[in-house]
């Protein structure tokens, strides 16, 4: 099979020949292209899709072109990013967000999905890869903290909010997810509900800086009401990357009141051990595994190949789909040797 059918059949919970290789890459990309820094990448529609389909042509995974928003949905709303030429720098990263204060929030507009900064980019990036029939990953983030905080008002301030002005928070994240539905909307408009698949992520909505009580008040309703919403458009999956510990939420139950769709997929940071993951979700959810991707960095061809096995063993227990898969974003400097090992782990330990 190509890399395309088992993405497809993986969006319909079906099972294949071998267990799909999704390593979640995106600055990587711009590393197999020759490139020192990111910054062409993130901004240049037509590179950034050349190169990640090159870059799977010639590592044989399955994974299709992951369009993140140039502006990390900052500079949209007024605030402002750093774009990364700095050859240290990974990705985008917001500066200054667009609201200093209660009284600058409460003037703030929703953005025009097809106007605001960096949307153009944004949007051709999903053009070029519907028209190959990709059935790209899109971010479409609000709602989340992550989605929030540091880009409406920065995250001190926003973390005092949940605290000492509740309702201020609140009117951010809500802010953030209806301009996360006008987009998902527009992007149906013009492209269709079934050519593409939001995907959102959430590492600072984590255990690790709220616990589960905060979560259930505070992004739970915004986005189970977005997803809602968005799979009434007709959009038939949503992936969720349930980024570092999400612990308590899991055993709060929160995460199975947010609806990703009859096939929506699920993947979580290393924080939590795969086989908990499987136990709790691989009923319902299709999975990605979460191998610790500082790991590729530190190991051996050998042992990283070993550590793709075990992940493999364990997600392959899930009733749906399991890809495997790291446990964030694949490391730009990722050592090539790594990056193919994850398929031929596949080809070795991923047959059904």
């Amino acid at each position: 099979m190509v890399a395309s059918e088992r993405w497809l059949a993986m969006l319909r919970g079906e099972k294949t020949d071998r267990i799909p290789v999704i390593p979640v890459i995106l600055g990587h990309c711009a590393k197999v292209m020759g490139k020192s820094d990111l910054g062409d990448f993130y901004t240049k529609p037509k590179f950034n899709i050349q190169a990640q389909i090159l870059t799977r042509e010639l590592y044989k995974y399955d994974q299709p072109p992951f369009i993140a928003d140039p502006g990390y949905f900052t500079e949209c709303w007024g605030g402002k990013t750093l774009q990364p030429y700095n050859p240290k720098m990974g990705s985008p990263v917001p500066i200054q967000p667009a609201a200093k204060n209660a009284e600058e929030l409460e003037k703030l507009e929703i953005p025009d999905p097809r106007r605001a900064p960096w949307t153009k980019e944004f949007r051709e990036m999903i053009s070029l890869a519907v028209a190959q029939k990709e059935m790209p990953w899109v971010q479409i983030m609000g709602g989340w903290i992550s989605a929030t905080a540091g880009m409406v008002i920065d995250l001190e301030t926003f973390m005092m909010w949940l605290i000492e002005e509740p309702q201020l928070a609140k009117k951010a994240l809500a802010l953030t997810a209806e301009y996360a539905y006008v987009t998902a909307e527009s992007i149906v408009e013009d492209f269709g509900a079934d050519t593409w698949v939001p995907w959102d992520g959430n590492p600072t909505d984590s255990n690790v800086l709220i616990n589960a009580k905060v979560f259930e008040e505070f992004p739970l309703p915004y986005v189970k009401r977005l997803h809602k919403k968005m799979l009434d458009l007709g959009i038939p999956s949503i992936i969720t990357h349930w980024c570092a510990d999400h612990t308590q939420n899991i055993k709060s139950g929160h995460i199975e009141k947010i609806p990703n769709g009859d096939n929506g997929v699920l993947s979580f940071g290393p924080e939590v051990p795969m086989d908990v993951i499987v136990k709790n979700f691989g009923k319902k959810y299709n999975l990605l595994g979460n191998i610790n991707p500082p790991l590729m960095m530190t190991s051996t061809y050998d042992e990283w190949l070993t550590l793709c096995k075990d992940n493999i063993e364990i997600g392959k227990e899930a009733k749906k789909v399991y890809a495997l898969t790291v446990g964030c974003e694949l490391p730009p400097p990722a050592p090539p040797s790594h990056v193919f090992a994850m398929t031929k782990a596949a080809e070795l330990y991923g047959k059904y």
